[in-house]
This record gives C-alpha cells, sequence and structure tokens, in this order.
C-alpha cells in the first residue's frame, strides 16, 4: 500500500452509537467495534480496577461537593452514580491527567507541521524533542495524522494518531526486516506506566 492509496478527510471522526464507530457500507450502516476493545482481556485488569478504586477514593476523599454529591444520590440511580464514579477518578487524578494527554496529542501535531512555528514551553518542550530524536533514531516519519481505518474482516474501526513511512530498515520483534518506504501504523501514548497495558496497546495496534 502506498500513501496515495489513503483517502483521508484532515479532522476525520465516525458517527457513533455509545461510543462504537458507525461505517457505512454500501448503503447500509454497521456498527464497528473499536480496536482497544479487542485488546482488554489481555490488560491486568485485576490491578487496573484496584487502580481505579484506590484513585475514586481519594477523589472522594478530597472533594466535599464530590461527597454531598454521592450522599444526595440513591444507589439505584445507575445513570448518577457512573457519572460520580468517573468525577471521582478525575479528582483522585488531579482531573488534569486525561487533559493534559488530549492537550499533548494536539501539540504533537503541532509540533510536526513544517508550516507551524510551534515553540512549547518546558516541559512539553523537552518531550517533543524527546519524540523527534526516537523517531529520528528509529528511521521513521509521519505521513498521515488522525487517519481513519476500516477493517472489515474483523469488524472493526479506529483512527489512528500517525501513519509512518520508513526511513531505514526496520527489524520488527518477529525478527521480520521492513524495508525503507513502508507504511507503519503508530499509536501515541501518553500512560506514565505500560504495567497494566502493555498487551492491550499491542493488540490495539495490531
Amino acid at each position: 500500500m502506498n500513501i496515495e492509496d489513503f483517502d483521508t478527510p484532515e479532522k476525520p471522526d465516525f458517527a457513533r452509537a455509545n461510543g462504537a464507530p458507525m461505517v457505512m457500507i454500501g448503503e447500509k450502516r454497521i456498527r464497528m467495534s473499536r480496536p482497544s476493545g479487542f485488546a482488554k482481556p489481555l490488560d491486568d485488569e485485576s490491578a487496573l480496577t484496584n487502580w481505579r478504586i484506590d484513585t475514586a477514593c481519594f477523589g472522594v476523599a478530597g472533594d466535599k461537593a464530590l461527597q454531598a454529591r454521592y450522599v444526595s444520590t440513591k444507589r439505584d440511580d445507575r445513570k448518577a452514580i457512573t457519572a460520580l464514579r468517573e468525577a471521582a477518578i478525575q479528582a483522585g487524578r488531579g482531573g488534569e491527567a486525561a487533559a493534559i494527554g488530549t492537550a499533548i496529542h494536539a501539540m504533537s501535531e503541532r509540533w510536526e507541521d513544517n508550516d507551524d512555528d510551534f515553540n512549547p514551553p518546558e516541559p512539553y518542550l523537552s518531550a517533543l524533542q524527546a519524540y523527534t530524536d526516537e523517531m529520528d533514531r528509529i528511521g521513521v516519519s509521519s505521513v498521515l495524522m488522525e487517519c481513519a481505518f476500516v477493517n472489515t474482516e474483523y469488524n472493526a474501526a479506529g483512527t489512528a494518531d500517525r501513519v509512518y513511512e520508513l526511513a531505514q530498515p526496520l527489524i520488527t520483534p518477529s525478527g521480520e526486516i521492513l524495508p525503507v518506504g513502508t507504511l507503519i501504523v503508530g499509536d501515541i501514548k501518553t500512560s506514565k506506566t505500560l504495567e497494566y497495558s502493555m498487551g492491550g496497546f499491542a493488540a490495539q495496534m495490531a
């Protein structure tokens, strides 16, 4: 496949039903799975669940407004409790980790845009420079960003952060050598650790 084979809007996204991408195939709209969903069985769910519980507990302990909202909520109000749970987790994380991750994705796009004179402050400048240095070391360059993919064999659809092109041969973990010019998919992760999700990330990328 060549880069010319791709035809994707500048900022693509799918119509969604409860978060699941909907794809037009012929004249029918098909509900697809998210690639990350296939990977869930490989995540260390017990450790991740414990982390979420601990984080939510600390979030509620330090937020009187959340405490009051929990007290006022009926236990059978599942919708309200779900929203409170996510708010508690965000509060436990300091409420900023997810927002920073989203912002870093946007920064990386500006950073790689040759027509943008983007000059971010620290600590983002060092992080983005480290990203560029690692791309140079591996020998890849971005040719597409936020690229929509549909896999009809597995009934999956999603948006990849990057499509990279190899500027030098790349040896895969299986020992296969990918030649110069090969296109590979990439996803930028801002997690502090891969402890819980390494298998899930690998399945998502595959």
